[in-house]
């Protein structure tokens, strides 16, 4: 190896497909098979040194006159430099081969990486709340776009229960998974204060909080970004959120309209109330076993009936007036596409986790009721903190939605009904992604392997309509 900035390494392997395919990338088997015997055992590693590294004859030994040894390469460290094949005998060049020039960067740098913030430490922690706007961290020095592929923007938006190591891990499996499909854009993942570890009631219902509230500079980031990776005036940003990510997404959304900054948007697995997209969708029963869970519903569906300007009615009073749901299409851009990506058997979102939660609101301290001790001559019925504090909508809709409001029906990300601005959906428990009702099927998109989930990512791909040409 012979470097010109850096120190770049590559360890060597020999390919165990005879034509040096790419089958080993999207076939479970070939995969396997790769990584058995001397095929998983590596060649050598380039590295800068006068004398160069031998590499093990068996690479060329059983080949016959006619065949070309193919090799893989594993970027080991990063760096610009050259890669050269020379053939010696006694120490004596006999034949050098033209270099393969290689520009090697660790995968968070080949991406942009925005936040808003994040919890360094498992817990809760209540004095860290998102910031006002995004900041870059990592990417800054990539190109500005020249092609039209080069402008399609690919936007990863993290859920609940992440660490900072987690959200790299996600981003960066997801990066690739793109990359090694043949996509040629921009890849940026947004980054917001998710607590993680214990996880708990508290826990959970102080990240949604925060999901709310991520909103906005999700918006502005996405705003910013349109301005760059369009084209012909059309935005060619792309929203892929997961699970509790999809809150930051959707309310980034409704925060941009009517301006249409956003392609298309995928919704994955959302651990959010179907109600706020389509009132239509079926209610969750709150029962186990024909019994009653939790006393509810006890509170009324703001996620389906909600406020509107200028209405001097009560909360449980809207869903008589007919008003429109929290996400309806008056309050959405109308310029995007919308997919939902769910799973009816998703473990996350199933009983004994997401439902659970919503049926155990209100949180502690807080209730819907007639309950102002502070001013007994104040009969209406609103939602209350600590018994004497009135949450109001719209100004307190996040602490509501997060701490007080049950949702009266299952997450977007079970409910492959769901309407509203949804104008096609996947089903991941379907052939060929069959994702399950497992823990780990919560997360198969980045949990599984890349030959498992091949034909995700290209769906993916499709639905977002980037082309890989």
């Amino acid at each position: 190896m012979e470097p010109s900035e850096g120190n770049p390494e590559v360890t060597l392997f020999q390919s165990v497909e005879g034509d040096g395919g790419t089958k080993y990338l999207t076939d479970s088997d070939t995969g396997y098979s790769q990584l058995q015997g001397y095929y998983g055992v590596e060649l050598c590693t380039a590295v800068n040194t006068p004398e160069g590294v031998e590499v093990s004859r068996r690479a060329w030994e059983t080949l016959s006159e006619d065949k070309i040894a193919h090799l893989l390469f594993e970027g080991k460290w990063s760096g610009k430099g050259k890669l050269i094949f020379e053939f010696r005998q006694s120490g004596r060049i006999l034949a050098t081969l033209p270099p393969v020039f290689l520009n090697l960067v660790k995968v968070e740098e080949m991406y942009e990486t925005w936040t808003v913030g994040d919890v360094s430490d498992p817990g809760v922690y209540n004095n860290i709340w998102p910031a006002a706007s995004a900041t870059k961290t990592t990417g800054q020095n990539l190109s500005a776009p020249t092609t039209s592929q080069e402008k399609d923007y690919f936007l990863f938006i993290h859920g609940w229960n992440m660490s900072p190591f987690d959200k790299d891990v996600f981003a960066g499996t997801a990066f690739k998974r793109l990359w090694q499909q043949g996509y040629k854009g921009r890849f940026g993942a947004f980054r917001w204060p998710t607590f993680w570890q214990p996880a708990s009631l508290d826990h959970f219902d102080a990240s949604e909080r925060r999901a709310w509230m991520s909103g906005a500079p999700l918006a502005g980031l996405v705003s910013q970004l349109s301005q760059v990776f369009q084209e012909g005036g059309q935005s060619k940003v792309r929203l892929y959120a997961h699970s509790m990510g999809n809150i930051v997404a959707s309310e980034s959304l409704r925060n941009a309209a009517p301006a249409a900054n956003v392609h298309t948007y995928i919704s994955a697995q959302a651990a959010l109330s179907s109600h706020v997209w389509d009132k239509t969708t079926p209610l969750m029963p709150f029962t186990v076993g024909g019994n009653p869970f939790g006393g509810g519903p006890e509170t009324p569906d703001v996620y389906g009936y909600y406020w509107e300007n200028g209405a001097n009615s009560q909360p449980h009073e809207w869903k008589g007036e007919g008003r429109p749901s929290y996400m309806d299409p008056r309050y959405m851009p109308s310029g995007v596409r919308y997919i939902n990506h769910y799973n009816p058997y998703d473990w996350a979102l199933s009983f004994g986790r997401w439902q659970v939660n919503q049926m155990l609101k209100p949180d502690i301290g807080y209730n819907y009721s007639i309950m102002n001790l502070l001013n007994l001559t104040d009969l209406n019925k609103r939602f209350w903190k600590a018994q004497s504090t009135r949450l109001d909508f719209p100004a307190d809709r996040f602490e509501i939605f997060s701490c007080a409001a049950e949702s009266h029906a299952y997450a977007t990300g079970q409910e492959g009904s769901t309407g509203g601005m949804f104008g096609a959906a996947v089903n991941l428990n379907d052939a060929p992604y069959s994702f399950g009702g497992a823990h780990k099927g919560h997360s198969a998109q980045f949990r599984g392997t890349i030959q498992e989930r091949w034909l995700y990512w290209r769906r993916v791909l499709e639905d977002m309509r980037i082309s890989i040409q």
